[in-house]
């Protein structure tokens, strides 16, 4: 869950880019470094004391006895869904205003995935740890919180997570602190300058005053607000657990093949390229380029089997042919001479 969450924040990133926010995209790529590895390493604590346990409906019920991961994971959690004050609501936003510059599509886009983030962390935080236990009595016995070691790094990058969006607050908030455009502002000025011009020849473009983004602010909070209370909803409240892969039905089933994506990269783009290594392997590769191959290696094995016999050993012989070769190249020159 978290490898492809990954993706939809890199997919943010991208979105930045290509709308010329280059300091929108470095700025969520810093803040997702925190609060990603912090729900990383949460993930690692709660499989740790779980002695590797990794399926959530074994789970439920881990704050209690897990109090410095689950304080840190919720952290993490409200960090990548866009909850003020913590710093992925400063960079998600960012990128979701600029994106708006370009019109609807892209910043729709962003406002379903925000929703969707927002729904599956703390689907994932609610089955882990609130609710009733149902971790098994053996491995309840010895469940307790993970060493020092392992929660030291939580709670640092918790405080990363808390605070590092502050190095970019928006313009409605006192004005902004843009510490980071700023300090990057050498190095983007010039390309951000081309970008602005490309924007505000575009039909769709507008700007984005003070009222337009305390209202996409707004509705981005809102939106992630949405997606927590309706995870809560169906997994804390409603004490719904995620069902079997292998029951699944419909479009469940289709999301749950992650849309049939990897199968299409094995049916259409592997299997066919791996056909193709056999069939040169088989063919090409038996039938023409070995045969190519000892050819060559049984000429040089004549031509070497013709030539050692040259080599007798005898002074006549080989001043018979310094001989005849002075002679072969004097007549050659003599030749060309005429």
């Amino acid at each position: 869950m978290l490898a492809y969450s990954t993706v939809s924040q890199l997919g943010y990133m991208f979105v930045a880019m290509g709308a010329g926010a280059y300091v929108a995209g470095l700025f969520h790529l810093m803040t997702h470094a925190f609060f990603k590895a912090l729900l990383f390493l949460g993930s690692g604590s709660v499989i740790h004391a779980l002695h590797h346990e990794q399926d959530l409906r074994n789970m439920g019920g881990l704050k209690n006895q897990m109090k410095v991961t689950w304080i840190t994971f919720l952290i993490g959690s409200l960090a990548i869904s866009g909850i003020p004050p913590f710093s992925g609501f400063f960079s998600k936003d960012l990128i979701l205003e600029k994106s708006y510059t370009y019109g609807a599509l892209f910043y729709g886009l962003g406002i379903v995935t925000a929703l969707l983030t927002a729904f599956y962390m703390f689907r994932m935080t609610y089955l882990a740890f609130y609710g009733e236990s149902r971790v098994s009595s053996h491995k309840a016995e010895h469940l307790h919180e993970s060493p020092l070691v392992m929660t030291v790094p939580l709670v640092i990058l918790s405080i990363g997570a808390a605070v590092a969006g502050f190095l970019e607050v928006p313009h409605f908030l006192f004005g902004g602190a843009n510490i980071l455009t700023r300090y990057f502002d050498p190095v983007f000025a010039p390309i951000t300058t081309i970008s602005e011009m490309i924007i505000n020849g575009s039909e769709d473009a507008h700007e984005t005053g003070a009222t337009i983004e305390l209202i996409l602010v707004a509705v981005s909070v809102a939106v992630a607000i949405s997606g927590i209370f309706i995870a809560r909803t169906i997994f804390l409240t409603g004490k719904r657990l995620p069902e079997a892969e292998e029951s699944h039905t419909g479009v469940k089933r289709i999301f749950s093949q992650k849309y049939y994506i990897d199968e299409f990269y094995r049916n259409f783009i592997v299997d066919p390229i791996v056909l193709l290594g056999k069939f040169l392997a088989d063919h090409v590769e038996r039938n023409f380029l070995d045969l190519i191959l000892r050819g060559t290696g049984r000429f040089a094995v004549a031509i070497s089997l013709v030539l050692r016999r040259i080599q007798t050993g005898i002074v006549v012989d080989y001043a018979i042919l310094i001989v005849l070769g002075t002679v072969v190249i004097l007549s050659f020159f003599l030749m060309r001479g005429l």
